[in-house]
Order: C-alpha cells, then sequence, then structure tokens
C-alpha cells in the first residue's frame, strides 16, 4: 500500500477559512512498524485482502468481502478534513455482488452521525445520503446534447419513490467535506454531482432536517447491508480516508488532532480542546500523554493546562505534543482572540419569547422559556450553536434548570430575585440575561392549565377559575371568555369564531378589586374554504418538491371542489406591459401532484368562474392532458353561450397562428406550461405549476405559454402572447365565430375546480387562490380593516355646536369587523373617543381618527383634518323668485327653490306646508295642492352641518272657491294610439269638485269621441272600440267633468292604427314622433329624424312575462320604456350607452352595468314578473328590480305599453322578435297565441283524489283572443270539455289511466295555440286472498301438508302476482308442490302468502303449522 501524504495541511487551510487557525510548525513522528488491518474487524464476518487484484476490472485495491448482509468494519484512522474514497462493487457477468452498502460518519466531538448509501445495479448505481431513518439524494437530468447533469427540483418526487443520485457504472467516486457538509459523488462526465449539501435542510426541493455541525475530527465505518444470495459478496477499496490501495502497506504514521470549535474572548476562560491521537493500525491511542502549551504572540508561555484566560486581543498559539515508545507527535494550532465587544453574536429563538428584560411578577406567575440557538462569528463552521439555559435565584442555579435546553415552563414559586439566562453551549461568555424580581406586593393569576397561544377553529376550550395572590393571599380569581366579537362566556364552549379571545379574571382580596387578562387567538385553515363531495382537503407540503406548501385537493371523477371565499377579480387585473409578467397575481396556481411520477392521474383540470350575481354566467377553463405531448398541456376556454376555444401560436415565430375552436375533438388550444405526470425533463419542476390570470375589465384569460418567446432566427426576440383566450372580443377570429361575452356582472365570482378521465382520485396542491399565498396551513390576518369614509374632507365646525361624526364603512377580507369608532384631537390631547359627536370648547386645528379592527386585533386608521371657529356667518335663505299670494281651489302651487348662504357644512332643507294647523302634504312633484278655504303657510327651513338653522316663511292667503271640477291632466293616462279591434276602459279617470262647504268629491267624466263612426258618448263603464277609414284615422275624445253648472273639458287627439293584410303589416302597430317605422325582411327599423325620436307599439302587451330582441349597434343611446297600461307612473326605463364598442344599461337610474349583445350587434331584454328579474337574451340574470332605490312591483294592470325613445338623429334599431313573434315584413299574422304557465301539474295521483286544474293564461301580440276551450281525457278518450272558467277549480278524477289537460286558445285571425299537462290517476286499492277452506292448524311429522285452494279479489285479479314460500322450524325455505309441501321437522311452519298488484300495491298473510 503506497500512503499519500497525510491531509493535514487539507485540514488546516479548512479550519482557516472558518476561523483562521493554522498550523505553524511541522509534525515530528517516528513510524510504527505494527502490521495490524486498518479496519476493525472484531466480530465481524467481514474478511480483508490486502493488493487483491481484479481480473474483471484490472483494478487493484484493498478488499473486503464476506458471505452475508449485515457485515461491518470500522476505519482505525480518526479523520478530519475532505474525505475521499473509491469503492469498486465486484461482482459476476455484470450483477453486482453488494446491491447496498453504507459509509457511517461520526463526529467526534458530539453524538452527531450519518451515513452515506450506495445501490447498485446492473449497469448503474444511485447514491444518496441517509439522517435520522431519512434518506435523501439529489437527482439530476442529463442534457442529451451535451450530458449536462442539472438538478432541476425532481429530487422529493423521485427520492420518495427510492430513487436518487445517479451515475453509470458500480464504481464510486466519493468526496466528503466535513466543514461544509457536502458530499459528492463523480458523475458520468467525470464531473463531481453534489448528493447532498448538509448546510442547507432544503436541496432541490428536498427537504431533510439539518442539525448538523461541522466535522472536526470523525471517523468512519462501513456496512455491507443488503447482498446477493449464496455468493461472495466483495468491495474493493480503491482510495479511503486518505490512502491509495495499490501497492502493500508498510509504514503508518499517527496523527494528532485537536478540534477548536470557536474563537477565544479577551478576559473570559477558554477551555482548549482535548486532542485525539490515533494510528491507523493502532487506532486511538492515549491522549492522557499529551502535553500541552500555550504561546502569547511574543512566544511566551502563557499557560501549560487546557484552561487559561487570555488578557488581550491577538493570535495564541496551541502546542500539543504526544509521546509513547513508539513515536512523538507534535501540532500547532493558531487561536485567534478578540475583545467581547468587537464579536457579533445573537439568540435566535424558537417560539415566542415574550419576557422583558427586567420585569416584576407575583408568586407562583409562570412563564414559557423556548429552546434557542446562538448564531455568532466565534464560532467555526457553520456559526451556529445550540443555546442553554440556566436559571439562577439570589445569584444560586436552580437544581435542574442548570444548562437546561429549553422548551419548559417556570413558576415563580418563592419571592426573590431571579435571572433567566441563555447561553451558548460552546462559549458560554455569550449570553443573553434577564431579571425578574418576584414580590409580594405584585398581584398575580396562577391558571389552573398552561394556556396555548393559538387553537384550531372549532376546537373545544373550558373556562375555568384560577387563583389570586398578593401580599402572602390567596383567593378565587373567577373567569369568563370573551370572543373576537365580544360575546361573553363561561363553562365549556367551542372555539366557533376565528380571532383573538380574551380571558378576564376578577377577583377580590383584602378590599381590592384585582383584575387580570390573558389572550390567545384561535385560526381558522385555509383547507377549510374549500368543499367538496367526498373529496379530500387538507393542508400538506407538496410531496414532489418540499419547497412548496399548499391546500392538497383528492379530486374524484366529475365532482367539483368549491372554494367558498368570494374571488374579487377587480384586485388580479394582469398587466401585459410587464417585463415578467409572472409578477401579476394569479386568481389560481396549483401542482399536479401524482401518485406516481410520470403518470397523470387525470385526462383532464376544469375550472370555473360562476359570477356570484348570476349563477348562469359561468366561465369554464379546460386544460386536456394529451398522451402525445405528456410535457405540456392544451388549454381551452369558454363562457356562457361560447365553444371552446384558445388561442395557437406559431412555434417558430411565436405569433399567434390560429384560435382553436373545433368542438369534436380536445385537441388544439393554448399550449400551457403545466405537467400532469411531474416527469423529469429539461425544465424545471418550479416552472410548472398552472397559473391561471385574468384581467375583468378585458375579459381575457391568462395562464403561462410552453415557450417563452420564437424559435426561428430573426423571432427569438418575439415574446409569445400569455393571452388564452378573449371572451369579449367581437373579432371574427379572435371570438372563435362566438358571440362576445358581455363579462361579470361585478367581478366578484365563485371558484371550482373538477377533474375528468380519473381512475381512482386526482391528487392537485392549490399554492394560491384569489391573490392568496396558501404556503401557511391557517388563514393569515395580518392587515386591518379597509375604511372607506362617507365624504373625503371634513366641514368645518363652530365652537359649542355639537359636531356630529360622519357615518363611515370598515371591511375585513380575512376576518370580520370587531369594533369602529372616532376619535377626536386637540394637537396631541384626546378630545373624545367615540359616540356620535362631540362639541368643540376652543376654536383652532382639529385631528378626526377613524379607527376600526377586526377579530385579530388588526387595526386601520385613517385622520383627517377640521377647523373649528369661533363663529360663523349666520344662515341666511333667499329665494329663487316670488311664490304665489293667492290661490283658487284646485291650483296647484309651485314652490321656488332655496338659495342658502352662511353656516358651515352642507346644508339640510325642507319644506312644511300647514293650513289651520293641519300639516298639508305636498304633491309627488313637490306642489301644494289647494284643497281647503283655510290660509296656507309656507316654511322654507335649512340646517347647517353644526346645528345652525335658518327659516323663511311664506303665506297663500285669499283662497277663493272653485266652482269648476279639477282635472290633473298628469293623470290621464291614454295611450299613443288606438288600435283597431282593441278595446279600451277609459273610466280610470276622474275630477275632483268642492262643494259649498269645502267638502270634497270625485266627478266621473262625460266622454265623447269622434271617429270614423261619426261621434258618440260613451255609456258608464263601457269600453271603447276605435273605428277609423280613409279619411278618419284618429280618434277625438274629450272628457267633460261637471259639477252642476260648471264643467271642466280635456281633449285629446289620438291616432288609430290598424292591422291590414300587407306586406310589412306588422310596421302598422307602431306609432312614431320624429321617427320613421319601416318593416324589412329581417326587422322592423325604426329610424330616428331628431334626437328626441320615439316609437311606441300601439298594443297592450302582457305583462306577466315579456321579452324583445333587437339590432341595435348603429345607435349609441336610446332608452326602451315600460310602462303600466292603467298607470304610467308605474314604469321601467332602460337607458343603454355604447362606449368603446361595449354596450352599457341603467335601469331606472341604477348604476351601469355591462350588457350582451351577440357579434352581429343582436341584443335582447326580458321582464320576469315570477322573479322581479331582468334577463339578457341568452337567459342569464343580469339585474334585480329589488336592487331600485324605489321599489318596483310590477304591472298591476297585468298589461304594458312599451317604446323606444331618444333615439339618435340618423340612428336606428331593428327589432326582430317580441314576445313569441317575429317582427319582420311577412303579410299576415300566422303564428299562434302565447301562453303563459303560472301552474304546474304533474305526477300520480290515486282515483278519487282531487287536481285542481291550472291556470293559463294566452295573449297575442298582433291579435285578440278569439276562442279558448279546455279538455280532459284519459287514455286517450275525451271525458270532459269546459270553458276557460273551470280555471283554478277542482276536478276528481274516477278512473284510472293517464290524463290529458288540454287548452285550445285561437286569436281573432284564426291561429290556434294548443298546450297540455299530463297526470296519472293509480288504483290504490290493495288485492286479498279468500281461502276456499279451513287452513291446517296442525299436522303429523313426515304428513304431507295440503294447502286450501283461494281467490284473489282485486279491481284487476288477473294482474295480481301470488307468491307463496313455507319456513320450517329452523328457519330454511321449504319447497311447495303441487299446494302442498313435506313436514320433515317438529316445531312451527311458517306458510307465507305475497299479493303485489301492477300498481304495486302489496298484501301479506302468514299462517302457522305445529308438526308434532
Amino acid at each position: 500500500m503506497r500512503k499519500k501524504p497525510f491531509p493535514f495541511l487539507l485540514l488546516a487551510s479548512s479550519i482557516a477559512s472558518a476561523i483562521a487557525f493554522s498550523s505553524e510548525f511541522s509534525l515530528s513522528a517516528k513510524a510504527t512498524k505494527d502490521k495490524k488491518s486498518l479496519f476493525d474487524l472484531e466480530g465481524s464476518s467481514l474478511k480483508e485482502q490486502e493488493l487483491y487484484s481484479d481480473a474483471s476490472s484490472g483494478s487493484k485495491g484493498y478488499l473486503l468481502y464476506g458471505y452475508q448482509k449485515g457485515m461491518s468494519a470500522s476505519f482505525k484512522k480518526t479523520l478530519n478534513g475532505v474525505f475521499e474514497s473509491d469503492i469498486l462493487v465486484l461482482g459476476e457477468d455484470g450483477s453486482p455482488s453488494v446491491s447496498n452498502y453504507t459509509l457511517h460518519f461520526q463526529d467526534q466531538n458530539s453524538d452527531k452521525s450519518f451515513s452515506f448509501g450506495v445501490n447498485t445495479y446492473s449497469g448503474y448505481s444511485e447514491a444518496y445520503v441517509e439522517y435520522k431513518g431519512q434518506k435523501a439524494g439529489i437527482t439530476y437530468y442529463q442534457v442529451p446534447w451535451n450530458l449536462e447533469e442539472r438538478a432541476l427540483g425532481y429530487t422529493a418526487g423521485y427520492n420518495a419513490g427510492n430513487k436518487f443520485t445517479h451515475y453509470a457504472g458500480n464504481e464510486t467516486y466519493l468526496r466528503f467535506d466535513p466543514i461544509s457538509l457536502s458530499l459528492s459523488v463523480k458523475g458520468d462526465g467525470g464531473k463531481y454531482l453534489t448528493v447532498w449539501d448538509f448546510s442547507s435542510s432544503l436541496n432541490d426541493g428536498k427537504y431533510l432536517e439539518n442539525d448538523l455541525g461541522s466535522f472536526f475530527s470523525y471517523t468512519v465505518s462501513i456496512s455491507f447491508n443488503n447482498v446477493i444470495s449464496f455468493g461472495k459478496a466483495s468491495l474493493l477499496l480503491k482510495e479511503f480516508g486518505g490512502y491509495s490501495f495499490d501497492q502493500k502497506i508498510e509504514d503508518v504514521s499517527s496523527s494528532l488532532v485537536a478540534t477548536f470549535s470557536s474563537k477565544g474572548i479577551v478576559g473570559s476562560e477558554y477551555l482548549l480542546p482535548t486532542p485525539i491521537v490515533n494510528n491507523p493500525l493502532r487506532g486511538n491511542l492515549d491522549n492522557g500523554k499529551v502535553k500541552v502549551r500555550v504561546h502569547d504572540k511574543n512566544k511566551k508561555i502563557v499557560a501549560e493546562t487546557y484552561r487559561f484566560t487570555p488578557l488581550e486581543a491577538g493570535n495564541y498559539y496551541v502546542y500539543y505534543e504526544y509521546e509513547d515508545e513508539n513515536e512523538t507527535v507534535g501540532n500547532y494550532y493558531k487561536l485567534p482572540v478578540v475583545s467581547k465587544e468587537s464579536a457579533s453574536s445573537s439568540f435566535q429563538f424558537m417560539e415566542e419569547y415574550s419576557l422583558e428584560p427586567t420585569s416584576e411578577k407575583g408568586i407562583h406567575e409562570k412563564i414559557h422559556l423556548p429552546k434557542a440557538h446562538v448564531k455568532s462569528d466565534l464560532f467555526v463552521g457553520v456559526g451556529i450553536d445550540d443555546a442553554l439555559l440556566t436559571i439562577k435565584k439570589d445569584g444560586s442555579p436552580i437544581e435542574g434548570y442548570t444548562n437546561a435546553e429549553g422548551d419548559l415552563d417556570f413558576s415563580f414559586d418563592s419571592y426573590g430575585e431571579y435571572e433567566i439566562i441563555y447561553h451558548s453551549k460552546k462559549i458560554e461568555a455569550i449570553e443573553e440575561r434577564r431579571l425578574v424580581s418576584v414580590k409580594k406586593e405584585v398581584a398575580s393569576l396562577l391558571l389552573p392549565y398552561s394556556l396555548s397561544a393559538r387553537f384550531d377553529k372549532g376546537s373545544s376550550f373550558e373556562v375555568l377559575d384560577g387563583k389570586a395572590y398578593q401580599n402572602d393571599s390567596e383567593v378565587l380569581a373567577e373567569a369568563s371568555l370573551v370572543y373576537p366579537s365580544g360575546k361573553e362566556t363561561k363553562g365549556k364552549v367551542t372555539l366557533s369564531e376565528a380571532g383573538k379571545y380574551t380571558l378576564f379574571y376578577q377577583a377580590t382580596l383584602d378590599g381590592k378589586n384585582l383584575s387580570f387578562t390573558k389572550t390567545f387567538f384561535v385560526y381558522d385553515e385555509y383547507a377549510s374554504l374549500f368543499e367538496g363531495e367526498a373529496t379530500n382537503v387538507s393542508f400538506a407540503n407538496f410531496a414532489l418538491n418540499n419547497r412548496y406548501n399548499g391546500v392538497k385537493i383528492s379530486l374524484k371523477e366529475s365532482v367539483p371542489v368549491v372554494y367558498k371565499k368570494i374571488i374579487d377579480l377587480n384586485d388580479l387585473e394582469f398587466d401585459e406591459s410587464l417585463e415578467n409578467p409572472e409578477e401579476n397575481k394569479p386568481f389560481l396556481e396549483l401542482r399536479a401532484a401524482p401518485h406516481s411520477m410520470g403518470i397523470n392521474d387525470c385526462e383532464g383540470l376544469y375550472v370555473t368562474l360562476t359570477d356570484t350575481n348570476n349563477s348562469n354566467n359561468v366561465i369554464s377553463i379546460r386544460t386536456k392532458f394529451l398522451s402525445y405531448m405528456p410535457n405540456f398541456v392544451r388549454i381551452r376556454a369558454k363562457a356562457t353561450g361560447q365553444g371552446w376555444a384558445g388561442n395557437y401560436y406559431n412555434f417558430n415565430t411565436g405569433d399567434l397562428e390560429t384560435v382553436d375552436n373545433a368542438q369534436m375533438h380536445e385537441d388544439g388550444g393554448f399550449i400551457g406550461d403545466f405537467d400532469f405526470t411531474a416527469t423529469k425533463k429539461d425544465r424545471s419542476l418550479d416552472e410548472t405549476p398552472l397559473k391561471l390570470y385574468f384581467n375583468n375589465d378585458s375579459g381575457r384569460l391568462y395562464s403561462k405559454p410552453w415557450q417563452l418567446t420564437g424559435t426561428a432566427d430573426g423571432y427569438k426576440e418575439n415574446r409569445v402572447s400569455w393571452v388564452v383566450r378573449d371572451f369579449s372580443t367581437n373579432d371574427s377570429v379572435l371570438s372563435g365565430g362566438d358571440t362576445a361575452w358581455t363579462g361579470f356582472s361585478n367581478g366578484k365570482v365563485e371558484l371550482a375546480i373538477y377533474a375528468m378521465g380519473v381512475s381512482s382520485t386526482a391528487d392537485f396542491l392549490v399554492t394560491s387562490i384569489g391573490g392568496e399565498e396558501l404556503s401557511n396551513a391557517y388563514i393569515q390576518n395580518e392587515k386591518g380593516p379597509e375604511i372607506i369614509l362617507s365624504k373625503e374632507g371634513l366641514t368645518n365646525g363652530e365652537v359649542g355646536k355639537p359636531y356630529a361624526f360622519p357615518s363611515f364603512e370598515a371591511r375585513s377580507g380575512a376576518s370580520y369587523v370587531a369594533t369602529k369608532t372616532v376619535a377626536v384631537y386637540q394637537g396631541n390631547n384626546l378630545i373624545k373617543e367615540g359616540g356620535d359627536s362631540f362639541t368643540p370648547t376652543s376654536a383652532g386645528s382639529y385631528k378626526m381618527v377613524f379607527i376600526a379592527s377586526d377579530y385579530f386585533g388588526n387595526q386601520t386608521t385613517i385622520a383627517k383634518d377640521f377647523e373649528i371657529l369661533n363663529f360663523s356667518e349666520p344662515m341666511k335663505i333667499e329665494l329663487d323668485g316670488n311664490m304665489q299670494e293667492s290661490a283658487t281651489l284646485g291650483d296647484f302651487i309651485t314652490l321656488p327653490k332655496m338659495l342658502i348662504s352662511g353656516g358651515v357644512g352642507e346644508y339640510e332643507t325642507s319644506v312644511s306646508v300647514t293650513s289651520n294647523n293641519e300639516d298639508v302634504p305636498l304633491t309627488s312633484d313637490g306642489r301644494i295642492f289647494i284643497d281647503r278655504l283655510h290660509d296656507y303657510v309656507v316654511r322654507f327651513m335649512a340646517k347647517d352641518y353644526v346645528g345652525n338653522t335658518a327659516k323663511v316663511i311664506r303665506y297663500i292667503r285669499n283662497i277663493q272657491k272653485n266652482p269648476y271640477p279639477v282635472v290633473d291632466a298628469s293623470k290621464i293616462y291614454l295611450p299613443d294610439a288606438f288600435f283597431e279591434g282593441d278595446e279600451y276602459d277609459l273610466f280610470t279617470f276622474s275630477a275632483l269638485a268642492f262643494n259649498n262647504d269645502g267638502t270634497k268629491e270625485n266627478v266621473a267624466p262625460k266622454i265623447t269621441i269622434t271617429d270614423a263612426n261619426g261621434p258618440k258618448t260613451l255609456l258608464a263603464g263601457e269600453k271603447y272600440r276605435p273605428c277609423s277609414n280613409e279619411t278618419i284615422k284618429t280618434a277625438s275624445l274629450k272628457f267633460s267633468f261637471q259639477k252642476g253648472d260648471y264643467v271642466r273639458t280635456y281633449s285629446r287627439e289620438i291616432p288609430i292604427l290598424k292591422s291590414e293584410v300587407r306586406l310589412g303589416f306588422i310596421e302598422s302597430y307602431f306609432v312614431g314622433s320624429a321617427c320613421e317605422v319601416e318593416a324589412h325582411d329581417d326587422g322592423i327599423s325604426l329610424k330616428g329624424t331628431s334626437d328626441e325620436a320615439k316609437a311606441s307599439f300601439a298594443r297592450k302587451v302582457f305583462a306577466k312575462e315579456f321579452s324583445l330582441t333587437w339590432k341595435g349597434s348603429e345607435s349609441d343611446s336610446y332608452r326602451l320604456s315600460l310602462h303600466d297600461s292603467l298607470d304610467y307612473s308605474k314604469a321601467l326605463n332602460f337607458d343603454f350607452t355604447r362606449r368603446l364598442g361595449k354596450l352599457y344599461l341603467s335601469v331606472n337610474g341604477s348604476e351601469e352595468i355591462r350588457f350582451y349583445e351577440d357579434g352581429d350587434g343582436l341584443t335582447g331584454l326580458s321582464y320576469r314578473e315570477k322573479t322581479n328579474a331582468i334577463y339578457d337574451s341568452r337567459g342569464n340574470e343580469v339585474f334585480s328590480l329589488d336592487k331600485l332605490h324605489s321599489s318596483f312591483e310590477g304591472f298591476a294592470s297585468g298589461e304594458l305599453y312599451f317604446s323606444f325613445q331618444n333615439i339618435q338623429k340618423g340612428a336606428s334599431l331593428s327589432l326582430k322578435s317580441l314576445d313569441n313573434q317575429i317582427l319582420n315584413n311577412v303579410r299576415r299574422d300566422s303564428i299562434g297565441p302565447d301562453v303563459y304557465l303560472p301552474d304546474s301539474l304533474s305526477g300520480r295521483y290515486q282515483e278519487g283524489a282531487e287536481v285542481k286544474i291550472p291556470t293559463v293564461y294566452a295573449y297575442d301580440i298582433l291579435s285578440g283572443i278569439k276562442e279558448g276551450i279546455i279538455t280532459i281525457s284519459c287514455n286517450g278518450e275525451v271525458l270532459e270539455t269546459m270553458d276557460l272558467d273551470a280555471m283554478g277549480k277542482s276536478y276528481v278524477p274516477q278512473k284510472n289511466g293517464t290524463y290529458t289537460i288540454t287548452y285550445s286558445f285561437m286569436d281573432t285571425k284564426g291561429n290556434r295555440t294548443v298546450y297540455s299537462y299530463y297526470f296519472s290517476v293509480y288504483d290504490s286499492v290493495v288485492p286479498t286472498l279468500e281461502l276456499l277452506g279451513a287452513f291446517p292448524k296442525s299436522a303429523l311429522l313426515g304428513e304431507d301438508v295440503k294447502l286450501p285452494s283461494y281467490q284473489i279479489h282485486d279491481q284487476v285479479p288477473d294482474t295480481v302476482t301470488l307468491l307463496i314460500n313455507v319456513i320450517d322450524p329452523e328457519g330454511e325455505i321449504v319447497d311447495v308442490k303441487h299446494k302442498s309441501f313435506k313436514a320433515t321437522k317438529k316445531g312451527v311452519y311458517s306458510v307465507n302468502y305475497l299479493l303485489i298488484d301492477e300498481n304495486g300495491n302489496v298484501n301479506f298473510y302468514t299462517f302457522d303449522v305445529l308438526v308434532k
């Protein structure tokens, strides 16, 4: 064996790099002549052979061999510095004789150790480390074109499958650096691959606990863990521990190694390390023979013992010398010494440590003392040491609390002065000290349990009383628990709220009230926000890459997991201009976690976003796995009313090539950088999560593309777009041929995830959702509530006048708002906190602070400055114009506007009217109706923000009697046109007349109408039927209201429209004002000739359901108005506005919403009374009328008129359909009536049960209903015909069968519509059995028991099925043959008859026979 140069200089340089130790003098030694083994084989079945030559490999070395697994041997030499070995596994026919062996490394200065293992296979090996039972080895991807080995984040997943650092062959070149704790092996290209670096707990996404320190001296042993059966297991050591075994052993020198773990500190005693003296053949030698000397920088000896105290900074030199009869070994070390002030050290506590540097406590108080580490530049290697804990009382250490490791509770059970000292294990002078004085006068609380700082939501908790102490007295402290919401309770409780809880303890001791508080927090888990039937959801570390935590969801086939928290997409806008698009926040980020790496768990992953205001408004996203391209995915998406589509970008140029929208297959679409299989490839696993982004303004979905730029020359700088699909575009190509989507109503959505093509479960780790990271198991809430002020600036105030606090809203995203209040400061002085207002006492500058806190105690404040004045300008009201001062009964008096000055802040105004000391209400339009003869007093009043007021009074006197009836013309509701053939009730209006005594009465009109039939006066209650001819096409209406001799009239001219059989006849149903109406093949055109154009549909339309479609892309703004046919004040006004090519809608002045129209500009609107809501042309609810400021309760008359108004000059609308009627230039009405079905009817009824005949409404857009008939039939036979009065009444079916209730409606043009309901009536009579003879009650053993004949009774006996069985005394079934059975056992036989008729009616009979 050839001895390599002893690696002392390598040790010295390694240590020098850590703390500048180095050897100053050469070694002096005598060679040993011992011929013992380098390995300790005592007690081992291993054998050795020096200078062994392997014929098959041509290698020579030191052979260790044996014939069983579990063999081991220890290398005798104690090592320091870098360890290297070259070990070849021998075998036959390419099969290694040892399939697993390990090198065990043991630190000589601690109990720390780890193993390096090798698994050998035919043609390759895999290396790993093992620590505390866990194995790890970095896995590499070998780039095919240059054979470069890359660690790309797959290690954790492959290690889980027992796959580790791979290299070719069965020869392992190992290098171990004991300072950096890194192990590497030589890879296929001859370069070393890191197997593991213990200086970090995370290597390539694999976590392995790391609490090892540098190994300054260590030993190595080797174990044969798994070997071939019935054969020789051999390892050839070509190099090991500094020796090359290519020649015979001649001599081996001893070594002396001392491990210095830290620098010295001036003035602090330093304990020199005891050296290890080792001979590779003789093992460790007696270090008691070692002598030590310490020299200062002047080479003066300052100590000759292992303990010394350096007195000044600088380098000291330590010389060790060992001598025995064989040899003398010596070694010098340089020891740097620094001042305590120049050293940098810090303590890191594993848990919260809240003890103050100095504090006072009462008796029996408890504290928790956590574990800690010390980080210091005085330490060698990793620079971290474990901290020890010592507690002293009155200067003396307390037994059991000296050099403890922490993580313990301590109770101050006696009075005195305590020191809580954390100090370094290596250097006691590095310490952290806190002082506690325990005094009898300090009140203290002893809890009956150790209170945790945090609990899970839903945990059980018991509120228990404690004990209070003061001045050597003890008393019970009563406890109560206050929830984050403020709820207070006692006893056993469930911690049902997430947030900060407070335990209050109250006690009375020596006449004094004592109170204590303890707090803890309750957290909810992110996993609780995911909900899915039979789906496992839990917080987890990503098994394939331990770098990531999140919520693991295990999806079953087609079963969705719903995220219960609403996602606001407005907070997650995607900025396409960013250099790195991943700086945007995704609304969802997840990673595939396949059960086996390289194999997909499912064929597709689906994500849906559902509008919170409209469950029919949904975006669906499909991420598809395709087996022939497993390393990336195809993504397509669709919105409601669209097909699956996704943008495809050209690989070469990076430009958009096409929008894949084929619906017959699932290939094509956006190529996304996501991997269902987690297959090891040339792309880091860190880079391949599924990230989905959305821009709510543009309606675009984004994800990371497989390639970021083009690949062809000239295109490599061309960035590939991240747009998966533009849902809102009207572009014929980008839309994939679909109509444009109108967007989410308010950007707030509910997210769900499900999978398809799942065999068992498909696992995914959700790491981010809704912009929130899920790296922590518990929902984090560190941000205070959002404060929304009702006004941006504050009004000035006035001394002595109450100043009301403005209202404000507080919102908390991850929690709930616990408190909100207002505080007022003048300078730094708090004037008032809480309440509704404050009254300032002095002028000057003030600050108002709005404060809100959530359940966790997080607080938000907003401060606003304002001024308080000594005096304000007096308030003054001036009226804009004169008010009428005298009136006649029946007059409407218009009030002038108020002009206000002076005061401070906003004004509140009001007008009150009284007459004869009675309040007089204003009309709905703000006027005074004069209806009494007394004077009127009108008070105009104003009040400013702080209560200053002003008032102006006006009078209306000299009220004159009015003999004429008073008519309010605005309340006479008449249509824009009459339609010939329809009937109109015009007696819905009346006038008001005043009697001489001041009383009032209603006066009905006398109605005279002149049309083509000439003048006619309608009788009271008579309905008007218009008539026109070629020359007379209008109706002249005159309403006369008469009281005595006095008559008031109101007149109107109303056009009469008439339906004709001609091309485009439907245009005659419209009347226009500054609007041209014309029928075309594809609709009815309404074209404005001024900006106030109006077109009205003349006929009344059914109001319980209303539907209209039109094309309005040529008009930028217009109004659709619906109003009740008898009360025009009951109206819905739909204002449409087009901006930037998109249509918006406002309902009765509401906030605008985006409204749907397709790519051709076609849109539509429906109203449904049942839901009191508005729908778009796709049937999606877009607006609830319950949200209107003024409630809308429907069209009471059941009919409405509609019109389009404010059509711009030159713009046009094209109406397409009205309810079930197509609007175009047809010649005649050929469509039957439409029906409305408020009732339902279905199911099965028993014979004789009452069935309510449903109510059905029939209506026709172009004609009246001429006929309505109801027929009831059973099994095709007509049983009864009745008129429509039967609706809502009961009908009693008299026979079984399938019933049909048919409604037949015919309009005046002869068009008919038929609608039917179906139900069935069944027989409920149970079949019975009649025995035609006596049933035998007993029989003898062995006898044939004959059963009597029988007869079945039922409505239809032939349809009854009869089953007979016999149960013997032992419970077994006996055959029944020829209506008899054989009695073979003693005991009771049970004979059972079961009858079932065709309607499922069942009867059961049992008879017993005793066999003796």
